[in-house]
């Protein structure tokens, strides 16, 4: 085996070990380092270390002279990684529900692409907007606001998701985070759906169950296991009123995951 074979096997192996860890940092969110910071990082230490391979590979091969045309091919080498490892890092960052990568279910819920995704109702006594000030670990956040106190035609907002698949008789992990001001029982439902895509006449948790008042943003989460008929479930983002009148009831979610557990036995 040929040392310049012997080079492009280690260049291989480490464009697959940038892959691997630009996964798994994904996946554990270390830190909350975005995946931006993550991708440019590992991209320059490889880029790095292939000019130092490249660099010892000539010097062991005894090629000093800057015409020496294996010179012009191991350049030509060099660029072609380079330019495989750039396109390769804006495939990644083009995608536009980067969740995907850390086994999110639900679809943009990080409000990374406004409110796509999310099924607004037709104009009530509730107003909502992407809130770019009021953020939660750098991300977005969607306000819901209303200055009802009371009303008989609708008490929240009902914002619902896309609807997530699952799986009778797995694990799910339901995350969300959320804040509020002057807010009267504000929370988020997690609505079973059946094979047509209908819902069924019972929630299976509330992530968090109704809060009331004012608060920072709160993580909350739960574990729930799907039952026997329930094919489908989706979150509804329910805006409470105002808690008092003379000020706007404000709600925001943020940074909201479904990510399956496991798969349980019998």
């Amino acid at each position: 085996m040929g040392r310049s074979f012997q080079f492009d096997l280690i260049r291989i192996a480490s464009g697959l070990l940038l892959v691997y860890f630009l996964v798994l940092f994904s996946i554990f969110e270390i830190n909350d380092i975005s995946l931006s910071q993550i991708i440019i990082v590992l991209f320059i230490l490889y880029v790095i270390w292939s000019a130092l391979a490249l660099k010892f590979e000539n010097r062991e091969t005894g090629i000093v002279s800057a015409n020496d045309s294996s010179v012009d091919v191991n350049k030509r080498k060099f660029l072609l990684y380079s330019a495989i490892a750039i396109i390769s890092i804006f495939a990644v960052t083009i995608v536009p529900d980067i969740e995907i990568y850390s086994g999110n279910l639900l679809y943009n819920g990080n409000f990374k692409l406004g409110t796509e995704g999310w099924d607004l109702p037709e104009p009530n006594i509730f107003s909502w907007s992407i809130d770019d000030q009021n953020t939660f670990d750098g991300l977005p956040s969607l306000e819901v606001q209303t200055n009802n106190t009371f009303s008989y035609e609708l008490l929240w907002s009902w914002i619902s998701s896309r609807l997530i698949n699952v799986e009778s008789g797995s694990k799910y992990e339901i995350i969300t985070h959320m804040a509020g001001k002057n807010v009267l029982q504000s929370s988020v439902v997690i609505q079973p759906y059946d094979a047509d895509r209908k819902p069924l006449n019972y929630q299976l948790a509330q992530v968090p169950y109704g809060q009331n008042g004012t608060f920072p943003f709160t993580e909350y989460k739960d574990i729930v296991i799907i039952p026997h008929g329930v094919e489908y479930i989706g979150l509804y983002l329910l805006g409470g009123l105002a808690y008092t009148s003379g000020s706007p009831g404000k709600t925001y979610f943020a940074k909201l995951s479904v990510k399956k557990v496991s798969q349980l036995i019998g």
